[in-house]
């Protein structure tokens, strides 16, 4: 039993020894006590925050050891009480990691608890299985120490309550489950409780409340979709208090955040560190999202407040300053080291209001995360532009990516412009979680992303156009020869123009009859997006390995990104068609979706858009994407029989494949530029000749003009491709 006297003097060295810590978090080595020497009846004491940043103390009772129960050993089930646990309504979300300590020694963490049972009840990891998992992480440095105070702090400075050790008669056992299910999920536990029998509980880890600061409604139910299969819960909460510095707690029982996103949103999951040593610590007592070797933000945390729930309580906290990265995820344990700063991926978003002559810019830093990467920079991008235009709805937007990372050959940069009848925000942002998605899945290296930049201007108007017809200038023309496609647009509420595109026949081509197709620039034009990305963003993960959005061939990253930027812009008029030797029985076709040798690639930022004429409507160059379909005209009749016609059909296309194969397996493209987003499409026939024989020199024989290839069956015409 403890005197008054000797609990003032601990009390005195664990102040001290926590002021040591915070000047330079270190600790002695964890001394553990071994779940081998526990018996029923055993009190010890745990720790942790339930408000600010105060490390409190309660009790803890040990029920048992439930040998080989959990992800990485034996688990211990003890009951938790006192004033702390009474406020906090029982072991809550966020107390995942609270050490708890007997006769001095690190028993273990609170891990696992039970829900929508008795709230007090739950288990422990043992803090052997802990230590393991930061033992993976190497230090080169020699340990620093804080002395004798080291692991006093809290363990044996806030004072375990009366009693501590063997109690002389174990307490009753009334009111606990016969029988004890672990599951790994909240998902995982709903479903075993309806199949378990009655009086057997199932224990699920100490769900993580993700401190939400920065998002709106809208983002926010996205960042629930991304979390869906995670057993974390997003709370938005806010930052610390106002006008307050808050410095972080560094010690065993304070409260700490695993920092996904950091800037102007932030995402942080709540938990508890268990125990320091050196620069090395350890804490939550159960997986994050089990990932193995990451490299996530670590930081102080205050806690506003721990709400009661009949489910199971939770706490609400927010992030302090960063005070290391998390380096480790596994079964028992997270770890990190201290005063390391993660490598992130910084976001740079700037939106350009164009109706109310608004700018603003969005700054955040993300985590590289193998799953998580991607949908966060959306998320966060979203919310940054939702923020800047300040309402949802139809538009008009121009938009610019640039994304770089250690591991490219240069940087990918995209400029596009989309138009959406619904939500402009989300239609604008399209490309940028397609471009993310191919780097980030790539299967040549590993990029290393390291920042993203999108720059947006948006506004109410809408700039689209659809074909109504397009008639070659002649329908015969020789290889090697040039000839104009005009194109009718008819833009919304605008006067209908004609644009001029001119077509060259490479001298390669066979001669033959072909089936020109005119289009708008959508992306993808032989891959056909989701249509969850049509005017709106898919933000889960791929599940099983499966394909991205979308899916181009290459070679090398280098040719990767090149494919992609080379991709038609939805403000351009696509000319294009398949030689004749594309139908002889390739399988496969190479299509390198960029600008015919000898042109420049059309910028889709101009303002003076030539072949659009003065009624072209042209403006200011302003335009968006393809048109939502609610509101689009009625598309043209054919025009000159049955060799030209105009509709909107959907055409499946196969892969592409960024190669250098021959002109006859690719197609033969123009592209031209317009003020509008294009959509709708047309086709005609049109012939191609040989071209005339050189004339040969005197005494030279002429040879032979090569056979042309067998047809293996009979002419296709491309399938028609959807109006948007």
């Amino acid at each position: 039993m403890r005197t008054d006297a000797s609990r003032a003097v601990r009390a005195v060295l664990a102040a001290v020894a926590a002021l040591l810590l915070w000047g330079a978090p270190a600790a002695a080595a964890v001394e553990v006590y071994p779940v081998t020497a526990l018996e029923r009846g055993v009190a010890g004491v745990g720790y942790t925050v339930v408000e600010g940043t105060r490390i409190e103390p309660f009790d803890v009772e040990i029920l048992g050891v439930m040998e080989g129960a959990g992800p990485a050993g034996s688990l211990v089930l003890v009951r938790a009480s006192g004033e702390v646990i009474e406020r906090a309504g029982g072991i809550a979300s966020g107390m995942s990691g609270s050490p708890v300590y007997v006769d001095g020694k690190l028993l273990g963490a609170i891990g696992y608890g039970f829900e929508l049972a008795d709230h007090r009840i739950g288990l422990v990891t043992p803090a052997a299985d802990m230590i393991r998992v930061m033992e993976l992480i190497p230090v080169e440095e020699e340990r620093e120490s804080a002395g004798e105070a080291g692991e006093a702090v809290p363990g044996e400075g806030a004072a375990p309550s009366e009693g501590a050790g063997v109690q002389e008669e174990p307490a009753a056992l009334s009111g606990l489950p016969e029988g004890i299910v672990l599951a790994s999920s909240a998902a995982e536990a709903a479903h075993l409780a309806a199949a378990v029998p009655p009086g057997v509980w199932v224990a699920r880890p100490v769900a993580v409340p993700l401190a939400v600061q920065g998002l709106g409604a809208r983002a926010m139910e996205r960042l629930r979709e991304v979390f869906a299969g995670y057993d974390l819960i997003p709370v938005q909460a806010g930052g610390p208090p106002a006008g307050r510095e808050i410095a972080p707690v560094v010690a065993p029982g304070a409260a700490i955040g695993v920092q996904l996103i950091r800037g102007d949103v932030e995402l942080t999951a709540i938990g508890t560190l268990t125990a320091v040593d050196g620069r090395r610590f350890i804490a939550f007592g159960h997986p994050l999202f089990n990932r193995g070797e990451v490299d996530h933000f670590v930081t102080g945390a205050y806690i506003h407040h721990t709400v009661p729930s009949i489910s199971f309580p939770f706490k609400i906290g927010a992030a302090l300053a960063p005070i290391g990265s998390l380096l480790q995820d596994r079964g028992a344990a997270v770890a990190g080291l201290l005063d390391r700063r993660p490598e992130t991926l910084a976001l740079e978003v700037r939106v350009n209001d164009r109706d109310r002559r608004v700018e603003r810019e969005f700054h955040a830093e993300i985590v590289r995360d193998r799953e998580l990467t991607v949908p966060l920079a959306v998320v966060a991008a979203l919310e940054a532009v939702d923020r800047a235009l300040d309402r949802l709805g139809s538009g008009t937007a121009r938009v610019r990516l640039r994304i770089e990372g250690e591991g490219m050959p240069r940087p990918l940069v995209r400029e596009n412009v989309f138009y959406s009848g619904s939500d402009v925000a989300a239609s604008a942002l399209s490309e940028l979680f397609v471009a993310l998605d191919l780097l980030h899945g790539n299967e040549f290296q590993d990029p290393k992303l390291t920042g993203v930049s999108v720059d947006i201007e948006a506004g109410y108007e809408r700039r689209t156009a659809r074909i109504e017809r397009a008639r070659p200038s002649r329908r015969r023309v020789e290889q090697g020869e040039t000839v104009d496609v005009i194109v009718t647009l008819r833009p919304f509420r605008a006067p209908v123009f004609d644009v001029a595109v001119p077509l060259h026949i490479p001298e390669d081509v066979g001669p033959g009859t072909v089936t020109v197709t005119v289009r708008g620039g959508v992306f993808g034009g032989y891959v056909s997006l989701p249509s969850e990305l049509e005017g709106d963003l898919a933000l889960a993960p791929v599940e099983g390995g499966e394909e991205g959005p979308v899916s181009i061939e290459a070679e090398s990253l280098e040719k990767l990104i090149d494919e992609f930027e080379r991709e038609p812009r939805n403000n351009e008029v696509v000319v294009e068609f398949y030689p004749p030797a594309f139908f002889s029985g390739r399988d496969e076709y190479s299509p390198d979706g960029g600008a015919l040798p000898g042109e420049e690639e059309p910028d889709a930022w101009q303002e003076e858009i030539p072949g659009a004429g003065d009624d072209a409507g042209a403006g200011d160059g302003f335009a968006g994407e393809g048109d939502s379909g609610s509101d689009a005209e009625e598309d043209g009749g054919a025009e000159d029989g049955d060799d030209e016609q105009a509709g909107s059909g959907s055409g499946g296309r196969r892969r592409r494949r960024a190669d250098d194969a021959g002109q006859g397996s690719r197609p033969v493209r123009a592209v031209q530029p317009t003020a509008y987003v294009i959509h709708g499409e047309a086709q005609f026939t049109l012939t191609i000749e040989a071209a005339p024989a050189e004339q040969e020199e005197p005494g030279e024989e002429a040879a032979p003009p090569p056979e042309p290839p067998a047809p293996r069956g009979p002419l296709r015409m491309l399938p028609t491709r959807a109006g948007r």
